[in-house]
This record gives structure tokens, sequence and C-alpha cells, in this order.
């Protein structure tokens, strides 16, 4: 698809929501936003709003380039101050899923103003102000990995309790014959199951510590030790299967998945908001910074450091743009011009280049 074809769509897209759009940004109005959830379902709780959630900030999203693009700096800044507010207001979601749709939005919008400074600067006033809408956003969602943890305990627990057709259909995610019935009752006979609880309730006890913890790095490590041990249980299967904690296994890597993905979104909002210091200080002084320090206090109050290392991030200038990544920038191609193609949540890198 040619440059011109892209933006024919674009706009075309925009234009047939116009609607949808006018009232997110009449929805920046209002402080928070309450969704009536009834989750004492455990499981069987359906979210609907997330997904409508995520496809408005999208589009908030696609909004932001498309104006950027046009020159309309007033449309890009809109529209990306009212996506972060869908973010801002599911860090009241006390579920990891919020959680995650949460991130994935705020992912999103980094993205987003990656590719707006490609395309042309903003004004110091402009930066300023969504540095410090990111920055919040960031700061209310601190609270929702608790949240999250203590709401996957509670779901854990009602799996744990339940009668043995509701642990079977748990097990086999739909209805069961007799034999997993009985299969779930001798479980119950030899104390399997409650080793298996005890399992689910220690390790996620951990998880939780970690969550409060308000060092990155220990998080990160924290998750790591987890996740091994949780793995190492499930490799218990080819010898013994008696020995594995079935129901653990199954809640358990998805939640230290969530988390570990949660801790990368946060190490991609810190390095979008020092790439924003950085246009800043190129705005006020009109060439880009030596390094970070630099930037300190005036910029930034620090510099932010990587959950993976706890070493602070880097800056690489080129001769055209620079990129502010993690501390050993490995990531980085050799001719230092693109970073390398690494699939979200798959690496503890993180490279945001800025090429103008």
């Amino acid at each position: 698809m040619t440059l011109s074809e892209e933006g024919a769509n674009m706009t075309a897209c925009l234009q047939s929501n116009a609607m949808a759009l006018q009232l997110l940004h009449e929805g920046l109005a209002y402080e928070r936003c309450l969704f009536p959830l009834e989750l004492t379902n455990g499981f069987q709780t359906r979210l609907p709003h997330l997904l409508s959630c995520e496809k408005a900030a999208h589009l908030l999203i696609l909004q932001s380039l498309d104006c950027q693009r046009h020159g309309d700096t007033v449309g890009t800044v809109k529209a990306v101050v009212t996506a972060l507010h869908m973010a801002e207001i599911l860090s009241n979601e006390p579920t990891l899923v919020g959680m995650a749709t949460r991130d994935r939005i705020l992912a999103a919008v980094c993205v987003c103003l990656r590719e707006c400074l490609n395309e042309g600067p903003l004004s110091t006033q402009d930066l300023a102000l969504i540095g410090t809408r990111l920055e919040g956003a960031l700061s209310t969602g601190e609270r929702t990995p608790c949240a999250g943890v203590t709401y996957e305990r509670c779901l854990g627990l009602a799996v744990f309790e339940g009668s043995n057709q509701e642990i079977a259909e748990f097990l086999q995610q739909g209805k069961v014959g007799l034999l997993i019935w009985l299969g779930v009752e001798a479980t119950r006979v030899e104390g399997i199951l409650q080793r298996d609880a005890t399992f689910f309730l220690d390790n996620l006890g951990r998880v939780e510590h970690a969550a409060a913890n308000p060092s990155h790095k220990e998080m990160a490590k924290v998750l790591a030790a987890v996740s091994s041990d949780v793995e190492r249980n499930q490799h218990l299967a080819a010898g013994d299967k008696s020995k594995v904690n079935i129901i653990s296994c199954m809640i358990l890597p998805g939640t230290i998945r969530g988390m570990q993905a949660h801790l990368w979104t946060q190490g991609l909002v810190d390095a979008t908001r020092t790439v924003l210091a950085v246009e800043g200080y190129r705005q006020e002084m009109g060439r880009l910074p030596p390094d970070l320090q630099t930037l300190v206090p005036r910029f930034l109050v620090q510099i932010p450091e990587h959950a993976e290392t706890g070493q602070p991030l880097g800056l690489s200038v080129f001769p055209k743009g620079y990129a502010v990544h993690s501390p050993n920038g490995r990531h980085l191609d050799d001719d230092a011009t693109q970073p390398k193609s690494q699939p979200p949540f798959e690496s503890d890198e993180v490279v945001v280049r800025i090429e103008r």
C-alpha cells in the first residue's frame, strides 16, 4: 500500500467513526469511570467493556497519527491525551485481564508517540502535557498489579473449594463424565488437591509480595523464580503425574506472564517519557543532549532504571536521530540504524528510536 493509499484509508476510517471520536473526547472531562460489573461468578465473569476500551484507544491513536501527518499538532496532542485517559480509567480494574488491556493501550500510545515524533516535532508545552499524563497513567496503575493478584487468588480459591463436578469442568474446560469426576475425588481423598492449593497460595503469595515491591528489579527476579518453580513442577509429569500440581500449573503461568508483560510495558513507558524529555531539551537547546544525565533534574527527575538489571536507561546519538534503550543496548543493529526485531514481552530489551 502506498503512503497516499494508506492516508486515504485512514481518513475514511476516521470519518466513519467521527461521532465515536467526539464522544471519546467528551469523556476526557470525567475523572473516573465505574463499570457495573458483577465479579462474584469467578471464571464465568465477562468483562465486555475491555475490548471496546481498547478499540476506542486505537481509534484515538489512529486519529493522532493522521493529525500529525497533516500538521495538526493540536489534534495530535488532544487524541493522545484522550487515549491516555482510556488507560487511566482502567486503573480501577481489579483484574489482571483489565491490567493487560490497560498495558496494551499504554504500549500502543508509546508506539504512536514514537511515530508522531518521527513525523515532526511537538512544542515544549505539548511535550510537557503528554509527559505529565503519561506519568499519571503509569503511577495510577501502580496499585493495579496487587489488586489483580488478589483477584486471581479469589478465582483460584473458588476453583479449589468447588465441588468435584466444578473442578472437573474447570480442568476440562467443559462438561465431563464420571471418570473425570472420580479422578477429582481421588485427588481430594489422597490429599493431592490440598497440596495443589498450598502450592498455589504459596507461589501466588510470592507474586503478590513482589507486586507490592517498588523495585522493578526485585519484582522481575521473583517472577522469574516462581516461573522456574512452576516449570519444574510441570516437568514432574514425565515421571509421576501424581506429583504435579495441575490446577496451579494451569493458573499460575498466565498470572506470571501478565505480571512480566506489565513490567515490560512500564519499561516502554519509562523509555517514552525519557524520549519526551530528550525532545524537550532539543526544543529548548537546539541540539540533542550528550547523555541522559544532562536531562536531570530539569527535564527528568531521575533517569529511569531497567527492570531486569536495575541500571539506568541509555542514550545513543546517531548521525540522524537517537535511541533511548536498555542499558546494554544489544538489540540495536550493528550499523546502529534500527532496533532489531523482537516481539513484545519476549525480550527484556526496550528501544525507542527517533529518526529526525
